[in-house]
């Protein structure tokens, strides 16, 4: 296992994805996981400064979890041939650990919010690129560092018309 931290976070408005770019202590190893727009919208929530503050729902679970006393140790992430990328919240019980699979996103939050161990399986790094779930369409290394250069944290921000249209 080698232990990550949330390096940058991105915005792609053609693909509605979400770009995690995650980096060992040295810098020298980085994992980028694409998110969709919306399954990634309380961690960016999470992770931008601004309106609103952190997102209440992991406050809320970090409650839940020091009120059970189950206390979590760690979040993994495994690639899982044919599967992608499987993630959990692992937690001491007392008697033993427990693994709680979530989203990605999630587990990216939780671990930024409870303030534990990020960990990828030296598997994500060795895995055949073509089977790391490719973006929809296919860019140029310097297309996307060009990109990632002009990206902003306004860029996550919603739309009003957005908002509107998640109210109704």
């Amino acid at each position: 296992m080698i232990r990550m931290r949330i390096r940058e976070v991105s915005s792609c408005a053609d693909h509605r994805q979400v770009v995690v770019v995650l980096e060992d202590g040295t810098g020298q190893q980085r994992l980028a996981i694409g998110l969709s727009a919306d399954d990634s919208r309380r961690l960016v929530r999470e992770l931008s400064p601004g309106r609103g503050g952190p997102d209440l729902m992991y406050g809320f679970v970090g409650a839940l979890l020091r009120v059970s006393g189950m206390g979590p140790t760690r979040v993994v992430l495994e690639y899982e041939p044919d599967a992608g990328i499987r993630c959990a919240v692992i937690l001491d019980r007392g008697e033993g650990e427990a693994s709680v699979p979530c989203s990605a996103s999630d587990a990216l939050g939780l671990a930024q919010r409870l303030e534990i161990p990020l960990y990828a399986s030296d598997e994500m790094f060795t895995a055949p690129a073509e089977t790391m779930s490719p973006p929809p369409e296919a860019h140029d290394r310097h297309d996307v560092a060009r990109w990632l250069d002009r990206v902003r944290p306004a860029d996550f921000r919603r739309s009003s018309r957005e908002s509107e249209s998640t109210t109704d």
